[in-house]
């Protein structure tokens, strides 16, 4: 029998997928503006484009609600992010460092 998974877990698989897709690029944003290959305006552009759609797909992981393991809420604005992105590559520096 062929495992499936439900709706649910496709949905909250597939915003984590997009979390980690949107946290890598932020990441990649800062290293890019760090090293100079982008303008601090370029860079701060990007980044709050970035950055919406983080709050976007948290406020959509959130509307699922808790899951296997609770998250925190989503407040407005990018403290909570900001602190997400900082431990994501805290978590993800080593990896980085190695490819």
């Amino acid at each position: 029998m062929a495992w499936s998974e439900s709706r649910e877990e496709a949905q909250r698989r597939s915003i984590g997928e997009r979390k980690a897709r949107l946290y890598s690029s932020i990441v990649e944003l800062d290293f890019d503006r760090d090293s100079g290959k982008l303008s601090s305006e370029d860079h701060a552009r990007m980044r709050a484009e970035a950055m919406n759609e983080v709050l976007a797909v948290l406020r959509e992981e959130e509307s699922l609600g808790p899951g296997l393991s609770p998250r925190p809420s989503v407040i407005e604005g990018g403290d909570s992010v900001e602190r997400m992105i900082e431990e994501y590559k805290r978590s993800h520096r080593k990896g980085a460092r190695h490819t």
